[in-house]
């Protein structure tokens, strides 16, 4: 799919949320958790480009879920189970804590108290890509030399 195709996707994810938001159905701190990963490495991503000066709308491996990704590849021998592993923890941390959080009844999901979520969301987001480091060039070699 690339990067362009799943800013396509999330371009529809968005549309339905805000018809959800202004039926009522959901406030915009809950979808705020819902989509917070998309939305923040959507953000990120076109934020590094710009300010590398690289084009905005090219494909990059720099994103959070390929630094997780190099991480688990370090633990698993399995390419897949390091991809399936990275995609967990990426959804786990966005929609599944607004998952979480409904189904333990921590508020509606109308309540706009889900942007304490959300804000923590952000903060772990950053922190999460600081902390596995590495551009996406020193990514590829490692990976290169794990292969062998």
């Amino acid at each position: 799919m690339g990067d362009a195709g799943a800013y396509g996707a999330g371009a529809c994810v968005l549309v339905v949320s805000l018809w959800g938001y202004s039926e009522g159905y959901a406030s915009l701190s809950f979808l705020a958790v819902m989509l917070s990963y998309p939305c923040l490495d959507f953000l990120f991503s076109i934020t590094r480009r710009f300010f590398k000066g690289q084009s905005i709308t090219q494909p990059d491996n720099d994103h959070l879920h390929n630094r997780i990704h190099f991480q688990y590849r370090k633990f698993f021998k399995s390419k897949n189970m390091a991809n399936s592993s990275s995609g967990l923890t990426v959804a786990a941390a966005s929609s599944g804590i607004a998952l979480w959080g409904y189904l333990a009844d921590w508020w509606s999901i109308t309540s706009d108290q889900w942007t304490m979520v959300f804000m923590g969301q952000c903060v772990a987001y950053v922190l999460a890509y600081y902390l596995t480091g590495k551009s996406s060039l020193e990514r590829e070699t490692a990976m290169s030399n794990l292969s062998v």
